[in-house]
């Protein structure tokens, strides 16, 4: 047992003598590349050649620096380190709905009517014309089913203004169903003015059942689609960016306001709703 202990004593003595040669060649190398340089270029010349080269590391730093500060690159990264797992999407909840920016709220509704087997088509961004989804069978592509409006309202419930408006538009499209959904709820008004109608009036709450409802393979599909990227930041109504965080000049106010301004001058004041 005494002569395997000498054998690996021996061993590890003679690597690490082996390394420390092995660093040694390697600087004796560098010096002679370093000595070799001077005498055929000058001292002047290699002196430049280290300053440049010095320079060219520090702009190669900075930008893997710059580039390891934006969140996604950020999270890809420690993903990639062993241990890491990406973390798991939120639970469905009231809290989730009401976290949601107003066009992944449209996007969940849109998807969960394809779950139920529909067809589902945006309204164009700018004026909606009272319509964000159009709703068809699939047996019947080009004909008009339903038409859907969605309100991301997370606090203040919508008002019969906002539903007998949806209405009209039924009339005018000739579209006997409709289906208004919000998060937050329906006035007392709102509620008696649909009653007796085509019309269909979605809470949160009645959402997250009718989801609940869909097979476990599809919940998930959904809460994936809605938690998907950054879900909370709210996009332009009129270009469909995601907007991005400004400070008024005056007065130090935080605002919402379009990546494509100054061509567009969509704003949108930061605070607790979303009241696109």
């Amino acid at each position: 047992m005494n002569e395997n202990r000498n054998y690996k004593n021996a061993k590890e003595t003679l690597k690490a003598v082996a390394g420390r040669r092995k660093e040694k060649s390697v600087a004796g190398i560098v010096v002679g590349l370093v000595v070799m340089a001077v005498l055929v270029f000058g001292p002047l010349r290699v002196a430049g050649f280290a300053v440049v080269a010095g320079l060219v590391f520090c702009v190669v730093d900075l930008i893997r620096l710059k580039a390891f500060s934006k969140p996604a690159l950020l999270k890809s990264w420690v993903l990639q380190s062993p241990g890491i797992t990406d973390p798991a999407p939120p639970a469905w909840s009231l809290a989730l709905l009401k976290r949601l920016d107003w066009r992944r709220f449209e996007e969940l509704c849109a998807a969960y009517f394809e779950a139920e087997g529909y067809l589902s088509r945006f309204s164009d961004f700018g004026g909606d014309g009272g319509v964000d989804i159009y709703l068809y069978r699939t047996a019947e592509p080009d004909t008009l089913f339903g038409i859907v409006q969605c309100k991301a309202w997370s606090e203040q419930p919508v008002g019969v203004k906002e539903v007998r408006e949806f209405f009209g538009v039924m009339h005018h499209l000739r579209c006997s169903l409709g289906l208004y959904m919000t998060i937050a709820g329906f006035t007392e008004d709102a509620k008696a003015f649909a009653k007796g109608k085509e019309l269909d009036l979605v809470t949160g709450e009645q959402l997250l059942t009718l989801i609940k409802a869909l097979p476990a393979e599809q919940q998930t599909s959904l809460l994936k689609l809605a938690t998907r990227g950054d879900y909370t930041i709210p996009t332009c109504p009129s270009c469909g960016v995601t907007l991005v965080s400004r400070t008024a000049a005056k007065g130090g106010k935080v605002f919402w306001g379009c990546t494509n301004f100054p061509r567009c001058r969509y704003t949108m004041p930061q605070k607790s709703g979303n009241w696109c």
